[in-house]
């Protein structure tokens, strides 16, 4: 890597088995792969170590009431997922060509439509996720609600960190490295706390803390500071036309 980055620093244009590739261009990709490769790592470093810790404090008939509505948990927003990602394109595809109004009212509209979805999902997760998980696993599981509420607030936040957190890659950074691993390191400290006073709802509740304080408050922070930046040099109408646009539209389509 250092001497690709030698080169970066000599050559305008790198050759490798003839195709040509821009410095800038592997620049950018070296920016944010590292940084995507530390974040990955704090995520898998925080799954590796959550079950060690859960298998020390909670019973292993416990571990089922957990993991269940956990996984469901999971799916829904995997799908959910769907609906942002293929809209990222778009957003850099407009931001590259200096289309600010375009690139905002796409991304009202897929910030509308994915909160829509996910609030009708986890919705009807909440009424029916534990009759659901008592049918799934034959009477053996039985699970609360309030323990579905946690379940469904961790996963929301996530969400949300994710929603907001591609409107700050797609203009080329990647900061979340940092932020990724105080998380972990928060939420294995919040899980070795409330894990042996409250047991399966401390593991849900570690999660949480550990997304809310350490990811989700500092991705909402550059957020706004990313916004501040449009609305300093283009003013604060065209956030809103372009919002009221993008609703104008889903409207029309629905007609």
């Amino acid at each position: 890597m250092l001497i690709i980055l030698k080169m970066m620093a000599s050559k305008s244009r790198l050759s490798f088995t003839g195709i040509k590739i821009k410095k800038m261009l592997l620049f950018q990709l070296w920016r944010q792969s590292w940084q995507n490769g530390i974040a990955n790592g704090a995520a898998f470093f925080l799954y590796s170590v959550n079950p060690i810790i859960l298998a020390n404090y909670v019973k292993a008939s416990e571990l089922p009431v957990l993991i269940l509505p956990t996984r469901i948990a999971q799916v829904i927003l995997e799908s959910i997922r769907g609906i942002i990602n293929p809209n990222i394109i778009y957003l850099i595809e407009k931001l590259s060509s200096n289309k600010i109004f375009d690139f905002f009212r796409i991304f009202w509209k897929s910030y509308i439509i994915t909160l829509a979805y996910s609030l009708l999902a986890y919705g009807l997760f909440f009424v029916f996720g534990k009759k659901i998980i008592k049918i799934w696993s034959h009477g053996a599981v039985n699970i609360t609600d309030f323990l579905i509420f946690l379940i469904i607030i961790s996963y929301l936040l996530i969400l949300l960190q994710n929603l907001i957190g591609t409107f700050i890659v797609v203009h080329g950074r990647q900061p979340f490295a940092l932020s990724s691993w105080i998380s972990a390191i928060v939420n294995i400290i919040a899980v070795l706390i409330f894990i042996p006073k409250w047991g399966i709802y401390g593991a849900v509740l570690s999660s949480i803390v550990g997304e809310f304080i350490s990811s989700f408050l500092y991705t909402l922070y550059l957020f706004f500071k990313q916004l501040k930046y449009y609305i300093n040099n283009f003013g604060v109408e065209l956030l809103k036309n372009s919002f009221r646009e993008s609703i104008a539209i889903r409207m029309l389509n629905k007609i």
